[in-house]
């Protein structure tokens, strides 16, 4: 009975207790979810007018940490509503003791819209949009801000849809940057409206004084003196094929720190604890090693023909018993070859699937040289328990040398053509909830050096299991007969660093760094640190430069043009096209290198910017039937007729995908691309990159209004109509002058003009 009692008792004391703890949106949440919502829907309706209709949209509330800083609690709320003609979406997040805006964010979509809105507004007018948002959400804030430069000038998917403009306001505090805190506002380039709205704006206490630091000038010197400039083969890929196909290859620069920030008063690097950063842990083979790993190479016979099936599936039950043990069941060989293949690099291989009988379902992949025989990839993969806290038992240095016997095994001959200096990862630490996620496998990459310059291009890269030390991934890329340029006449390091330098500088900035490894009790302090920044837009500290010219270049070698933005901008200033080619320009369809409103455009010239309009950054071939040997149709990629222009020409990747959007014909004659465009001939293009080409061909249903019509070529009138219809060009009583050359200000307003008439899907 006293038992009873007691258990009786205990179960009273346990509810009565548990009724005495908060939940955990109580417990942080000075305001309550029903408030939360309240203010919600208001900011909705005052900010996005956006009535909520409880009964149509779906609506989730949590209270949580903030993210940007875990000592601040959050009401997030989102709701959604979606039916089969549209999808609208809109997040909040409110500061829970304050019940301040933090962020806002709206989306809306109508399905199977096919055309309709194109960017109207430029980046300045669109700056004046987030500003006047800003002084009404935020009164007195964007004066203690400064913006920060964004790159606008981005197309989603490729093709010319409205652009989403974003502009980031720093704080500043006497003229320094805090980098912890800012206002981020987006802006629709169609409609105007704010889609997007983060601000983040603490209580920052006592800051650290700007006395006895480093000057600009000297925390630029460190930064110079600490950036090493790598000397690489820079792969320039065909953007007329596939990807992985490489045109040519160019030598350049590309710079690299160990580090991101200084610490104002020492000049020393410092990390996101700021520590100073000791030098990284790193491993590689000694000259001695590496000979010896060479000296086990055997000669590679290359054969005249592929090896067959079942010579690749005994290669492969050899290799893969030899690595993992087991019983080997083959479950698929297939031969390939082409540019298509990433782990190939345009070799012929044959591809095994494979699975371990006795090894708990494991299964996996090789891929054979079909002429050297040799082992281009080689992976096992099986379902293994993962959880947090459970530590590796193989050391990242036991793994390394795992690596390099796998190397030493499959490919000695390559050993001494690697960057094999592996720099060692830093050691998780706790998340959140105090738990430690070690990594499950050891990743390791080992660019080829040629002649002592990176081609990464080519490598080998290996993954080693953390617990038992096997092979989980390996792959050999490799390439022969590169087009490499000569290295002579190559500016140096220093040369290279002068360009870096003469772009970016050391930036002073307030930044928040971590001084406790417990996130779960997070502590900070504010430094002023150094940054390096670009001085002007579009710049970046880690740019590449061009070996040979000591030009700023992209990453497909393709020159950044810094200093004809100013160039682009005088030319159009108080020009009648000044908006519309400004807006264009920031879609990467003008370039602004060349462009000169009152010039005849060329043809080439309209074809690059039409090309542009339809999408540039993707590959789609063109196909057509062949007839085979056997008298088989099959599909082959159709080539260019054209007979003055060669695959070596940079113009060539235009004509190639004009061709394919139905831009212009395919034609076995001269294209003669550096010839002016007349006006109807411009309209003709422009009517074929809308997909309208067909229904102007019907010109007997035609009429225009132009006076001088009668000097419109008898075939050209359906395009030119078409163009009148659709408010390409002005109409009504007005001349056109079909035979005068078109004007590349001409040339900009009616592809302007065309935008929203573009299929978007």
């Amino acid at each position: 009975m006293k038992k009873r009692r007691w258990l009786l008792f205990l179960i009273v004391c346990i509810f009565a207790v548990g009724t005495c703890i908060p939940s955990y949106g109580a417990e942080k949440a000075m305001i309550t979810k029903e408030k939360a919502i309240e203010i919600g829907k208001q900011a909705l309706k005052d900010y996005f007018n956006m009535k909520v209709d409880d009964s149509k949209y779906h609506m989730q509330v949590e209270n949580r940490k903030d993210w940007n800083n875990p000592k601040r609690y959050v009401w997030s709320m989102n709701w959604t509503y979606d039916d089969a003609i549209e999808h609208i979406s809109a997040f909040i997040v409110l500061d829970s003791s304050t019940g301040e805006i933090l962020e806002l964010n709206k989306d809306q979509q109508k399905y199977g819209q096919q055309t309709g809105q194109s960017t109207k507004l430029t980046e300045e007018e669109a700056k004046a949009k987030a500003e006047a948002f800003i002084n009404k959400i935020l009164p007195g804030k964007l004066e203690e801000t400064e913006l920060a430069y964004e790159d606008n000038s981005y197309r989603p998917m490729g093709t010319p849809f409205p652009i989403r403009y974003q502009f980031r306001y720093v704080r500043l505090i006497d003229g320094i940057k805090f980098e912890g805190n800012y206002i981020n506002v987006g802006i629709d380039g169609a409609t105007g409206e704010v889609q997007s709205f983060y601000y983040r704006w603490d209580d920052i206490g006592d800051l650290p004084k700007p006395e006895g630091i480093k000057t600009s000038e000297e925390a630029t010197r460190i930064y110079r003196n600490r950036m090493n400039m790598d000397l690489i083969y820079l792969p320039i890929r065909d953007e007329t094929k596939p990807y992985y196909n490489i045109k040519n290859i160019k030598l350049a620069y590309r710079p690299s720190l160990d580090f991101s920030m200084l610490d104002a008063k020492t000049g020393l690097p410092i990390g996101w604890d700021g520590k100073t950063r000791p030098s990284q842990e790193s491993k590689e083979l000694t000259p001695a090693r590496i000979q010896e790993i060479k000296k086990q190479a055997k000669p590679i016979a290359k054969q005249d023909q592929e090896i067959s099936r079942e010579r690749a599936e005994k290669i492969a039950r050899e290799v893969v018993s030899d690595q993992f043990g087991g019983k080997i069941q083959i479950d698929a060989a297939n031969y390939i070859e082409g540019d298509h293949y990433w782990d190939t690099a345009g070799r012929k291989a044959w591809n095994v699937l494979f699975t371990i009988e006795d090894s708990k379902g494991k299964n996996g992949q090789i891929m054979i040289d079909a002429l050297t025989e040799e082992i281009i990839a080689l992976s096992a993969w099986t379902s293994e328990p993962y959880a947090p806290n459970m530590k590796p038992e193989v050391t990242w240095e036991q793994a390394y040398d795992n690596a390099i016997a796998l190397i030493a095994k499959y490919h000695p001959d390559k050993i001494d053509q690697l960057k094999l200096k592996q720099l060692k990862p830093e050691e998780p630490v706790p998340d959140a909830s105090g738990n430690i996620y070690y990594p499950m496998e050891y990743y390791f990459n080992f660019p080829r050096l040629i002649d002592g310059i990176l081609y990464e291009e080519n490598q080998f890269s290996v993954s080693i299991h953390a617990r038992t030390g096997g092979m989980l991934h390996f792959n050999c890329r490799w390439s022969e007969d590169l087009p490499l340029p000569p290295k002579t006449q190559t500016i140096s390091k220093e040369q290279a660093k002068d360009v870096i330098f003469k772009y970016n500088d050391a930036e002073l900035a307030y930044n928040r760094v971590h001084t406790s490894t417990q996130p779960q009790d997070p502590k900070t302090e504010t430094r002023l640190i150094y940054q390096l920044a670009p001085k002007q837009a579009k710049a970046n500290p880690y740019m590449l430069i061009d070996a040979v010219s000591g030009r700023p270049i992209d990453y497909q070698g393709k020159d950044l043009n810094l200093d004809s933005i100013t160039k682009f901008e005088k030319a159009i200033q108080g020009h009648w096209i000044e908006k519309e080619a400004t807006i264009l320009a920031q879609q990467g369809i003008i370039d602004k290198s060349n462009f000169e409103p009152n010039r005849p455009i060329t043809k080439i010239e309209a074809i690059k910017m039409l090309v542009e309009c339809k999408g540039n950054n993707y590959y789609i071939p063109q196909m057509t039937k062949e007839m085979g040997a056997g008298g088989d149709s099959r599909d082959v990629e159709e080539e260019v007729e054209y007979t003055d222009i060669t695959e070596d020409s940079e113009d060539y990747p235009y004509v190639k995908k004009a061709i394919r959007y139905g831009i212009i014909e395919n034609l076995k004659e001269p294209l003669k691309r550096e010839e002016t465009l007349s006006r109807e001939d411009l309209a003709v293009m422009v009517v074929r990159t809308l997909g309208y080409d067909a229904l102007a061909q019907a010109r007997q249903i035609f009429r225009v209004s132009f006076s001088d019509q009668d000097q419109i070529q008898d075939e050209k009138i359906g395009y030119v109509a078409i163009c009148e219809g659709l408010k390409l060009v002005e109409g009504g009583n007005t001349i056109f002058r079909p035979k005068d050359k078109a004007t590349m200000a001409e040339a900009a307003s009616m592809i302007y003009r065309s935008l929203q008439h573009f299929n978007r899907w």
